[in-house]
Order: structure tokens, then C-alpha cells, then sequence
């Protein structure tokens, strides 16, 4: 029997029915029904090949999540050295555009009883925007507190949005979040 990996068309497929399920059952309302078993059975697959795929529900939530806002899973390719402010305003705006045409299955997610998996990829996507192994906010290598409060910050804020505690157009918290970075760039004693 051939070994199957992520790139095996046979599992890219099992992958994109689960996410497909699971985000069809959230935007019917049918979030009671997100167990591993029945998003299996909607997207025609058995229990077995969900959990070939994903280890539990958070990951299929967290799967649906980074689908919606279009990244891949795992990790990405990370910076080389402290973004510009008009780069990490491009990559806050362009998350938070996504953000806003995906809100409806996005504050689903937000609203399941104890589910980590919007949190977790929301630390992903803001791990996308700036490495906090590497402080590419021009903070210094050293600041690993301002790192950990950036990235904390902006996960509750994309949250905030998301469930509707935080308004704003997506310009203007891109712009409020290059000018705090900013503003806590030049603060710190190890900032550019």
C-alpha cells in the first residue's frame, strides 16, 4: 500500500470534503453537529478518513479557518529580516480584507462553545504577518515580551472584529495597528 501524504491528490481531496463540510455545517447553523463523525458523514467520507486527516474537531475548525482566509496549513516561509511599515500594513489590511468577506462562517467559528480553533489560527495568521521567533517589527531579536504582547494584541483584536466588539473599516485597523507596532518599535530599548 502506497503511503499517502498531503500532496497524494487522494488526501488533498479527503481534506478540501472535510473543510467543505465543516464549513457548510457552520453556515447552516448546524454547529451541535460538528463532531469528527458527522462532518465525515456530510462530506461522504467515513470516520476513519477524518481522523487520517485531522487529529480532533479543533483542527478541522482550524483547517476551516485558514481556508477562509486563504492559508496554507503548517508553516509558511518566514521573514529574513524586520518588515517595512508599508509591507506589515499591506499584510494587516490584506488579512483583515479577507477577515471581512469570510466574517460569516469566521464568527461561527468565534461562537462555538470552547473552540480553540479560531484562536489558533488566528496565532497563525498573525505568525504570518510577523515571525515572533525572528521580531521582523524592527523591535530587536532580544524583545521577546513586546513579541508576545503583538501577537496577543493583534489575535484579540482580529477576534474583537470578527465577533463585533472592535469596529472599523479594515484601512483603518491597518493603519492603528502599523502605527501601535510602530509606536512600540521605537519605545523599546532594542528598537531600530
Amino acid at each position: 500500500m502506497a503511503t499517502m501524504t498531503v500532496q497524494d491528490p487522494r488526501v488533498a481531496r479527503t481534506r478540501r470534503a472535510i473543510i467543505d463540510a465543516a464549513r457548510a455545517a457552520l453556515l447552516d447553523g448546524d454547529a451541535d453537529r460538528l463532531t469528527l463523525s458527522d462532518i465525515a458523514t456530510r462530506a461522504g467520507y467515513s470516520r476513519r478518513a477524518a481522523y487520517a486527516n485531522f487529529t480532533d474537531v479543533h483542527g478541522i475548525i482550524r483547517a476551516v479557518t485558514l481556508d477562509a482566509l486563504e492559508l496554507p496549513e503548517g508553516e509558511g516561509g518566514r521573514m529574513t529580516a524586520p518588515l517595512a511599515p508599508d509591507e506589515l500594513r499591506r499584510r494587516i489590511l490584506q488579512v483583515l480584507i479577507r477577515i471581512e468577506a469570510e466574517r460569516d462562517v469566521l464568527l461561527r467559528i468565534a461562537q462555538l462553545p470552547s473552540q480553540p480553533g479560531l484562536t489558533d489560527a488566528l496565532r497563525d495568521v498573525v505568525d504570518e504577518i510577523f515571525d515572533r521567533s525572528r521580531i521582523g517589527m524592527g523591535l530587536g531579536s532580544a524583545d521577546d515580551i513586546h513579541a508576545a504582547f503583538l501577537v496577543g494584541g493583534c489575535v484579540n483584536v482580529l477576534r474583537g472584529w470578527i465577533e463585533g466588539s472592535l469596529s472599523g473599516t479594515p484601512e483603518q485597523l491597518a493603519d492603528t495597528a502599523t502605527a501601535l507596532i510602530a509606536l512600540i518599535g521605537a519605545r523599546s530599548p532594542s528598537g531600530a
